[in-house]
């Protein structure tokens, strides 16, 4: 049994093959939000194409947003575009350029290495670098919120109802 369990492990291994990106060219095209009276958050999004020496179509790629947090990337068929977003609060939001270390299966596997060995993770070199700049948030629009404004709108609504009512039942 022992015997026929190792054959079928190498024979499965070698079925396996892992595509390596050497010298990628990227395209990206970034958006964030600025509006602080339309939303509670900055919303970051990074969408880049990569195209390998190699020719590979498709990568398994993951990002890190902050020191420690990694993310799997998306990926679209239709447009052979990827793509990575994350939210903030305006608070805590970064103005200016932030940069996006974006990894591949083997880069992944040495960040978690060295997360393992308590060494350092910027030492890890990334597939790609994606920079995205926020100019930050602007008070575009009203002065008040439009979330105060229908309250207020809703109790007038209800303000005339009522005194309209009054008025028919004398």
């Amino acid at each position: 049994m022992q015997l026929l369990l190792s054959i079928l492990v190498i024979f499965s291994a070698s079925f396996v093959k892992s595509e390596s990106c050497t010298t990628p060219s990227v395209v990206v095209h970034t958006y964030t939000s600025r509006s602080i009276a339309l939303s509670t958050e900055v919303d970051y999004i990074a969408d880049f194409s990569v195209k390998c020496k190699e020719g590979i179509n498709r990568l398994n790629l993951y990002a890190e947003l902050e020191p420690g947090h990694i993310v799997p990337v998306a990926y679209n068929d239709a447009n052979n575009q990827y793509q990575v977003s994350w939210s903030k609060p305006h608070k805590t939001a970064v103005v200016g350029t932030t940069s996006v270390r974006v990894f591949n299966d083997e880069g992944l596997s040495a960040y978690r290495k060295a997360q393992r060995n308590n060494e350092g993770t910027d030492k890890v070199e990334p597939l790609l670098k994606v920079e995205v700049y926020h100019p930050g948030v602007s008070r575009e629009g009203l002065f008040v919120q439009t979330e105060f404004l229908a309250v207020v709108v809703a109790l007038l609504v209800w303000w005339m109802g009522n005194s309209w009512r009054s008025q028919i039942m004398e």
